[in-house]
């Protein structure tokens, strides 16, 4: 349920940064866009490692 959740929030993050690139919010843009990608990648390398396991 936690990586439902974690998806769903970097699957926003990424979608908010255009949006908010055109309204001028440079640093919040920013931040949500490497959050997103931290959280994106965290849970492509947890799943690669659980079917290895």
């Amino acid at each position: 349920m936690i990586k439902i959740l974690l998806a769903f929030l970097a699957t926003a993050c990424l979608l908010a940064c255009p949006v908010l690139l055109i309204l001028d919010q440079l640093y919040v843009s920013a931040g949500l866009g490497v959050t997103g990608i931290a959280i994106a990648t965290w849970l492509l390398i947890s799943t690669g490692e659980k079917k290895h396991e």
